[in-house]
């Protein structure tokens, strides 16, 4: 059970006097037919201590008990559960903010009894024993999935207590509560890395200070060497850049000037994705694949080489041709020759549903075909040219059709030689199964991709993850939030218990004013 409005309790002091001195104090009581008979000159002594009390008195105590009871507003507890959505993002993963205000928003539940139900943010994947020292920081963004974690709760008719240093909602109903964030102490953070090898070797870091401090030192590991530098800080809450010469930039690079989320940063040589474009009347299944790729991957206008994929042969270029002709249902199973093209690539699902088209041009080497001998896919390395006769229905067009198109359009863009290079590096993301990290992980449960980092896949590719580039800040808890969060509960799922006592504390009225009006001479010869 629960109090809504505990304040009125303290009408019970002044109550607990009263009874106390109706019941201690009150005269004897003597019976006479006329108030003439009594001897004033008999009066009796005041008797002190305690005398069983008329029902009257005690029904009227009683009546006055219950109303102050039900003024304090008891009800319930509402059996909808409570949600706490912790903010493990990269503001709140800063020393790991998220533990410690966790915990105590969670000690404040426990200690009103309410049974909360823990959902991070982001979702772990992890195997997870609800424990919040078991739970991993991550550096991720967390500012459209918290608004979408506290909907979806909302929409489940629960109450939400959000420890978050992020900006909240409306709250419908008032259902809504923010837990107190304790401020961060400040750092030195890192909030952008970038890379070149022309005109010479450099690595530029630009680094926020939102500490006292004034010097930091600076370790930048690339090419099997590490080297670090000690550089004058900016002032506090500004930026500075700074230019690293080095001798060769390797496949990574790694910069650092401590451990937390936003204190390291990474970047991956990578070749600049290749403008793909479209020419003549192509399958639609093909046209989308196209699109899709050029938004996940933008060229580098400077430096991308140019792709063409088309029915028609081009002069001279790197393309890509797609068969034409009569479409034959293919013969399962393709025989695959092993290519990186063809690695890691689910062929035997592919060959249930597929058909080819026309022949690829003399002297091209055939990697794919099926059990007939009919080319699927062949390639002209010298020529930086491919040629593919797959077609597959649009319900069968899997991860594995959009896995073999991103290779051929990287393939024959990188085969051009005239293709540049980039050190790029992603937001964090899950990358999903097959990668691992490179670097030394500081938190091994983090699942790869949610911490800073580079990782390598099975099949050789590379990626470097960053921090986004965000502010810890302070977050002061809803007023009150606790007994809020009380009322809110009671009235989602409890009962308020004030009609049940109003209603006794009447009848108790009513039943000493029948105990009165039948006796009416109890109180008129009660001697003092």
């Amino acid at each position: 059970m629960i109090l809504l409005s505990p304040l009125w309790l303290l009408a019970l002091l002044p109550w607990t006097a009263l009874a106390v001195w109706s019941l201690v104090q009150r005269g004897r009581t003597v019976a006479v037919p006329f108030v003439q008979l009594w001897q004033t000159s008999a009066t009796p002594t005041p008797r002190r201590g305690w005398r069983a009390p008329p029902s009257a008195l005690l029904l009227m105590l009683g009546s006055i008990l219950l109303a102050i009871l039900a003024a304090a507003g008891p009800a319930t507890r509402g059996a909808a559960p409570v949600t706490v959505i912790i903010d493990r993002g990269a503001t709140m993963s800063v020393e790991l903010r998220y533990r410690l205000a966790g915990a105590a928003a969670l000690r404040e539940l426990a200690d009103r009894e309410f049974a909360a139900r823990i959902v991070p943010v982001p979702a772990t994947a992890t195997v997870w024993n609800e424990s919040l020292n078991d739970l991993p920081p991550t550096a991720v963004d967390t500012r459209v999935a918290l608004h979408a974690a506290i909907a979806q709760a909302i929409g489940a008719g629960e109450s939400v207590v959000v420890v978050s240093d992020r900006d909240l909602p409306a709250s419908p109903g008032g259902r809504i509560f923010r837990a107190a964030v304790a401020p961060s102490t400040g750092g030195v953070s890192i909030t952008h890395l970038a890379a070149t090898t022309t005109p010479a070797n450099q690595v530029m870091v630009r680094l926020r200070n939102e500490s006292e401090a004034t010097i930091a030192d600076l370790t930048l590991a690339t090419g099997g060497t590490t080297r670090t530098t000690r550089v004058d800080l900016p002032s506090a809450s500004e930026r500075r850049d700074y230019f690293i010469d080095v001798d060769s930039l390797g496949t990574n690079i790694a910069v650092s000037v401590g451990i937390g989320p936003g204190q390291q940063a990474y970047l991956s040589r990578q070749s600049a994705a290749p403008i793909v474009e479209a020419v003549g009347l192509l399958p639609p299944a093909i046209a989308r694949v196209i699109a899709a790729y050029t938004v996940a991957r933008p060229p580098e206008v400077t430096v991308s080489q140019r792709v063409l994929v088309t029915t028609d042969a081009p002069p001279t270029g790197p393309a890509i041709f797609v068969g034409q002709g009569p479409a034959v249902r293919a013969a399962a199973p393709f025989v695959v020759v092993d290519h990186p093209l063809t690695r890691l690539i689910d062929w035997p699902a592919m060959a249930v549903s597929a058909t080819l088209s026309g022949d690829p041009p003399a002297g091209y080497r055939v990697l794919v075909s099926d059990a007939g001998g009919r080319p699927v896919l062949a390639i002209d390395e010298a020529a930086s040219r491919a040629w593919i006769s797959l077609q597959l229905p649009a319900s069968e067009q899997s991860i594995d059709w959009i896995i073999l198109w991103t290779r051929l359009f990287e393939h024959v863009g990188a085969a051009g030689g005239a293709g540049g290079e980039t050190f790029t590096a992603a937001s964090p993301h899950v990358l999903g199964s097959g990668w691992r990290p490179l670097n030394e992980d500081p938190f091994a449960t983090v699942e790869p991709g949610l911490w800073p980092g580079l990782f390598q896949h099975a099949d050789g590719r590379l990626i470097a993850i960053n921090p986004p580039d965000v502010q810890p800040r302070a977050a002061a808890a809803s007023p009150g939030w606790p007994a809020q969060l009380s009322i809110v509960q009671a009235r989602l799922g409890g009962t308020s218990l004030a009609p049940v006592l109003l209603l006794l504390a009447l009848i108790c009225l009513i039943a000493a004013g029948a105990l009165v009006g039948r006796r009416s001479g109890l109180f008129q010869s009660t001697a003092r």
